[in-house]
């Protein structure tokens, strides 16, 4: 075989050049295929029509989980305390066993997904979710509230797993960065729509409701709703897709089957879930990926607790979640137009130390101006790396089915901020909470050593690959996916 051209590996570059005698379209393995004029012309038409058929959708569900998850948070600064005669173990546990349900259930969930339509796997996980959520308002004791919310996690557990790995069905390795980071806008706009509306809702009595319960029934509904629509509006396959023509329908499968494998095609094997358990570097990226949630979960779940810490009333507290929602928002928009010009890793090292030194600000400033800027700050680059460490990962792969249980094991590990993280930020630890801030700035030097850790690896076997080509013209199709990423085609992106 011809030796591929050396390319520059980061996103915008993520391509082997294979000349047109060593292979042919058909059998295009873990490389995106080269276009004519005319066909780059089509491919511009029929990814618009898939942009508009799934994204939106896609955007709807995730808002509408991150409502349901997040409301926790305002019903804690509202009456449900008081109410329900919290304890702070009581309160610490109210999130950390929906964690436990949520991140337990992910991997089988995606297992789960890839033998089942999409549009029948999202529209029931949200439905039922929605009931477990509506269930709150009516629990009599913490312990019944509790027992709610790990229903939740165990139907929610599907989702944003699923949605990674579900939108490389419909897109190559190269499309991918910006889509991602466009649905992962949803997590921080579901802050800044929805911290209002939860405020509004606990801020006034409506019949003869606790404010909390109130919250509950309401945000639950809505999520039902969205979950009847999901039946009808989420498109399962590309192969199967009826509003492509049958030529952007054509090029659409090729593209797609030669980029990342064909969904429809494939199903998840005992031997592609060893290969993803085995794969040292998915662990790797789940400490990395683990220190950006922590602080997501602090920003998300304490963020109106430590204000209240600060001197602000339960009203403004809520209020003033929309500070991290709102930088959180432009982080993903930041990542939206950088992800296909720079090398990722770069990125990623880059906005973890100033989200460093925004978290220092925040946790350990003398005064509430300082602490709210380091927020901001911390919030803007934390966030902007929660699409490109997901896509980073993603791209790495290879198979269809390892990267659905990569994926799952990536949110899995990562979740598990969620059952820490609330241990440090009790009343018990107010108002400083200093265990909490130093927990969290410890992880992010940990992720910058881990993050050239990868770099240096990844360079060491691109350069081997390309400087080495092999023959692989005798194994099919099947066969060359199944190797993943260990592809002698397969190039790291960077």
């Amino acid at each position: 075989m011809a030796a591929p051209k050396e390319k520059n590996n980061n996103l915008a570059y993520n391509e082997v050049d294979l000349t047109k005698e060593a292979i042919k379209d058909k059998d295009l393995v873990y490389t995106e295929v080269e276009l004519t004029e005319y066909e780059e012309t089509v491919r511009k038409k029929y990814i618009r029509k898939v942009d508009f058929r799934i994204l939106p959708i896609i955007y709807l569900l995730y808002f509408a989980s991150a409502l349901d998850r997040g409301n926790i948070s305002a019903a804690y600064v509202s009456d449900l305390l008081d109410y329900l005669k919290v304890s702070d173990i009581q309160q610490a546990n109210m999130t950390t066993l929906f964690t436990v349900f949520y991140i337990v259930f992910q991997a089988p969930a995606n297992m789960l997904l890839k033998n089942m339509r999409p549009s029948l796997w999202f529209g029931s996980i949200a439905i039922m979710w929605s009931i477990f959520a509506m269930l709150q308002a009516i629990a009599k004791t913490a312990t019944i509230l509790i027992i709610f919310r790990c229903g939740m996690g165990l139907f929610e557990a599907g989702l944003t797993p699923g949605i990674v790995a579900y939108m490389p069905y419909w897109y190559t390795k190269s499309e991918i960065g910006q889509r991602t980071a466009l649905f992962t806008s949803a997590l921080f706009f579901s802050f800044i729509v929805g911290t209002p509306v939860a405020s509004a809702i606990i801020s006034h009595q409506i019949g003869k409701f606790a404010r909390y319960k109130a919250l509950f029934l309401i945000e639950g509904g809505i999520t039902f709703v969205v979950g009847l629509l999901l039946y009808i509006l989420v498109q399962d396959y590309p192969d199967k897709a009826k509003f492509f023509t049958p030529e952007e329908k054509e090029l659409a499968v090729r593209r797609i089957s030669a980029s990342q494998g064909l969904a429809s095609q494939s199903k998840t094997s005992v031997k592609q879930t060893i290969a993803a358990l085995a794969d040292w570097k998915i662990y790797v990226y789940s400490i990395i990926f683990f220190a950006n949630n922590n602080l997501v979960v602090v920003a998300g779940y304490f963020g109106p607790s430590i204000f209240t810490s600060m001197g602000y009333n339960s009203t403004q507290s809520v209020n003033m979640g929309l500070l991290p929602g709102a930088a959180g928002f432009v982080g993903t928009i930041i990542a939206f137009f950088t992800v296909k010009k720079y090398p990722l890793f770069l990125q990623i090292i880059a906005n973890v130390v100033l989200s460093a030194v925004g978290t220092a600000m925040f946790g350990f400033g003398n005064s509430n101006v300082l602490r709210l800027s380091g927020l901001l700050i911390s919030s803007i680059f934390n966030n902007t790396n929660f699409p490109l460490i997901v896509v980073w990962v993603s791209v790495n792969c290879g198979s269809v089915p390892k990267r659905m249980v990569s994926m799952a094991i990536l949110f899995t590990i990562s979740g598990a901020a969620g059952i820490v993280t609330p241990y440090f930020f009790t009343r018990s630890y107010a108002p400083k909470y200093t265990s909490g801030f130093i927990f969290a700035t410890a992880l992010m030097v940990l992720s910058v050593v881990l993050c050239l850790v990868m770099k240096i690896y990844f360079d060491r076997v691109n350069k081997h690959r390309l400087a080495n080509p092999t023959d692989v013209s005798h194994m099919s199709t099947k066969e060359q996916q199944d190797l993943n990423d260990n592809h002698p085609n397969f190039i790291y992106t960077c």
